[in-house]
């Protein structure tokens, strides 16, 4: 079993911030920062949202919706069926993940063909009926 201190989105923000610390993408070094509120987010690329904010998560996609390509990652229940890209969810052996495709269209950003198929879920794009 999967430990459950090291289950966490804030194990996984942690995670994957050690993990991109010397990456480059495009040729421009990845940055990872915490955010406090909306007025100190800047144009990003990933946007991890916490449990403490996800309550504000219509707000927060309302925040983002003038810029392109930002995956949001959250962990809540309704993550996912809210609007956010990637919801964590916490299995018996590993973390696994639902994706929105709606919202990531509308992120306008291109997931794999290969990610798509990991996923434990996929919530439907307009007009399809949803994967178990």
């Amino acid at each position: 079993a999967v430990e459950r201190s090291r289950c966490g989105l804030a194990f996984f923000a942690e995670a994957l911030r050690r993990e991109v610390a010397h990456e480059k993408v495009q040729g421009h070094a990845v940055r990872t920062r915490h955010f406090r509120n909306l007025d100190e987010v800047d144009p990003c690329s990933i946007l991890v949202v916490g449990r403490e904010k996800a309550r504000l998560l219509p707000v927060i996609l309302d925040f983002l919706a003038g810029w392109s390509g930002v995956l949001t990652i959250g962990d809540t229940a309704d993550f996912a069926e809210l609007g956010g890209v990637v919801r964590l969810v916490e299995l018996p052996d590993r973390i696994g993940f639902e994706i929105n495709r709606d919202a990531a269209v509308h992120a306008d950003l291109r997931l794999g063909a290969q990610l798509l198929r990991l996923a434990d879920r996929l919530l439907p794009e307009r007009g399809e009926a949803a994967e178990p």
